[in-house]
């Protein structure tokens, strides 16, 4: 029985370990676990046999008493220094995790980095809000247009065929949360394109409009370079063609996208917007015109 256990708990973490679902970095890090409470292990049983080994006769009866319960049958020794180890691991690890959030802190929070965003702004509202902003000698870093939209279909299924299919291995909230995209004739300094090719602007809004998907929706859709979409922009469909994918950095404080027009297609759509701009922290806090988008 404790065999078939032992058995059980090292086929878990090697499937850990190995599994694809949990990557490198994450195997790499039980395997150290694995190797941190392993020396622990050794380190116990080495105390346990030095103290056997090497006992000294001519310590007081305290001293004689206590080191000989290191080693004595029921002793606590390998579990309390596996304990001991823990908390140590623990209060490492928070010291660490500490200093990183320090320093991500300090590196938004330096040079030209934007620290304030105004979400949900109307239309109507948008002139008003930017001369506020210039008033108080603030820059405009972002005025971005959101179009909010879902998908209709992938490559010809639609996805209520696709989410009945319970061989499907696309995640549900991929194919049915709402998607809040923008348009734009360029990219900015938080994307980069690793496949296809970026189209900036479309002449004509009869044609398939050349998307560009994030690298992480794409991979969850299982969508490619040239694959079709038909998108549900608040009751219009418009078929789309996968042209580009991108990488984001979805740490700096600033709209990043899943899906990304080029100009010419979604101007007239109904939209809101987000301005960014960086405040100082004394007078200025994150803020939104009509509760947050």
């Amino acid at each position: 029985m404790a065999g078939d256990c032992w058995h059980c708990r090292a086929h878990f973490f090697g499937h850990i370990v190995s599994s694809p679902k949990y990557g490198c970095c994450d195997g790499i890090f039980f395997g150290g676990l694995l190797l941190a409470f392993g020396a622990l292990a050794g380190v116990a049983k080495l105390l346990m046999w030095a103290v056997r080994r090497f006992f000294p006769q001519r310590l007081s009866f305290i001293w004689r008493q206590s080191l000989a319960n290191l080693y004595r049958p029921n002793n606590q020794t390998l579990t309390l220094t596996l304990s001991l180890g823990l908390g140590i691991f623990l209060i490492s690890t928070l010291f660490l995790t500490q200093n990183t959030l320090l320093n991500q802190v300090a590196l938004t929070d330096s040079g030209n980095q934007p620290n304030l965003v105004l979400f949900d702004i109307q239309i109507d509202q948008r002139e008003a809000i930017e001369n506020d902003i210039r008033e108080a000698g603030l820059p405009i870093l972002q005025n971005v247009p959101i179009v909010t939209m879902r998908l209709k279909s992938i490559a010809g299924r639609t996805v209520d065929d696709i989410l009945q299919d319970s061989t499907s291995n696309i995640p549900r909230w991929a194919l049915s949360r709402e998607y809040r995209s923008t348009y734009r004739d360029s990219l900015v300094s938080t994307e980069e394109i690793i496949a296809g090719k970026w189209i900036p602007r479309v002449e004509s809004v009869n044609d398939t409009v050349p998307v560009s998907l994030e690298e992480g929706i794409a991979a969850d859709l299982g969508v490619n370079i040239d694959d079709e979409l038909v998108i549900d922009v608040q009751g219009v469909p418009i078929p789309a063609r996968v042209a580009s994918i991108r990488k984001v950095n979805w740490q700096r404080v600033q709209p990043n996208f899943f899906v990304l027009f080029p100009a010419g297609v979604l101007e007239e759509a109904p939209q809101f917007f987000v301005l960014v701009t960086r405040g100082i922290a004394t007078s200025f806090g994150a803020g939104s015109t009509n509760g947050g988008a």
